[in-house]
């Protein structure tokens, strides 16, 4: 008896260190948790961003990450890498192209953007809030952006990856957009816009999430265009000015998910995956410069010419 009452002593001790185990580690993992739900508190003020992308479930992106943008004839190139590929590389491929072939705005949405978007990833530096800069490659240019959010006033630069003579420099304002240009304003005219309570940590800040769809009787290559971003406060919105769409947004755009295909399988996301607080020197916020240059809209028709034989120059 006495052996059974120390046997089950032992067991209810035991049983009571595993509660108070248990319990720290509840507490200590609820802390974490509560600290994470926090995030970073410090306004960022100016600095540099890295901002990562990503074309999900897209099987060509793997292709378009091995160009070589700089050495142009991006067409032979993808030619030759298309060859060396395996059969189910291939065959992932097609189901993809085959899926594009269907004839509907958002596919055209998607395959058009495909000529704007970043490849691997873009930089972007902020100067006393108000400006922000990013260069970047795309399949068919370089691009550099510059926006003053206290001028409201910004700076377009391109050069062609295969005739680097070929170049286009124009200005232009917060109330007038080139379409496809610099970017795509999206505001509550257009778009039916939702803020969320969902929120989450990008980049060490806790952002909350809105969503943009399309209302009803859209269309054009905007058809079934959906954008998500994660927004923060604490974040300068002049570093909105140079993602690839601008939304209605006072705070600053942490990540974007882009979807134009209707069935939503193949988002393009920017994220910011790292942010570098720091002075940021004037020659780190200007861009390349050609001459002669342009302003829009007086210049639309000029401007419109040169764009269109930077992008469809193969």
């Amino acid at each position: 008896m006495i052996g059974s009452r120390r046997f089950w002593m032992e067991k209810m001790r035991y049983g009571a260190m595993l509660f108070l185990f248990s319990g720290l580690s509840i507490a200590c993992n609820n802390s974490e948790d509560m600290e994470d739900q926090v995030g970073n508190t410090n306004p960022f003020i100016e600095g540099k961003l890295t901002v990562s992308v990503d074309m999900v479930n897209n099987p060509m992106y793997d292709i378009y990450k091995h160009l070589d943008l700089e050495a142009g004839n991006v067409s032979q190139q993808m030619e030759d890498i298309m060859e060396g590929l395996g059969e189910e590389e291939k065959s992932d491929i097609q189901e993809f192209l085959n899926a594009l072939e269907d004839s509907n705005p958002g596919n055209l949405g998607y395959t058009f953007s495909m000529l704007f978007h970043a490849i691997n990833s873009k930089e972007i530096v902020v100067q006393d809030l108000t400006k922000a800069t990013t260069k970047y490659n795309t399949l068919q240019y370089h691009g550099e952006i510059q926006f003053n959010t206290a001028n409201q006033e910004g700076m377009l630069y391109m050069m062609s990856h295969s005739n680097s003579d070929k170049e286009l420099t124009f200005s232009y304002s917060n109330e007038l957009y080139l379409e496809g240009g610099p970017q795509t304003v999206l505001t509550g005219d257009g778009f039916d816009i939702l803020r969320t309570d969902e929120t989450a940590i990008v980049a060490g800040y806790l952002c909350k999430k809105v969503v943009y769809s399309l209302k009803d009787g859209g269309g054009g290559a905007g058809g079934f265009l959906k954008v998500e971003a994660w927004t923060s406060d604490l974040i300068p919105n002049s570093i909105n000015y140079v993602m690839p769409y601008l939304l209605d947004e006072q705070q600053g755009i942490l990540k974007m998910a882009i979807h134009h295909i209707s069935n939503e399988n193949y988002p393009v996301v920017y994220e910011v995956t790292d942010l570098n607080p720091r002075q940021v020197g004037d020659e780190e916020v200007s861009i390349r410069q050609s001459d002669p240059q342009y302003s829009f809209p007086e210049d639309e028709a000029m401007i419109n010419s040169i764009l269109l034989d930077i992008l469809f120059q193969e």
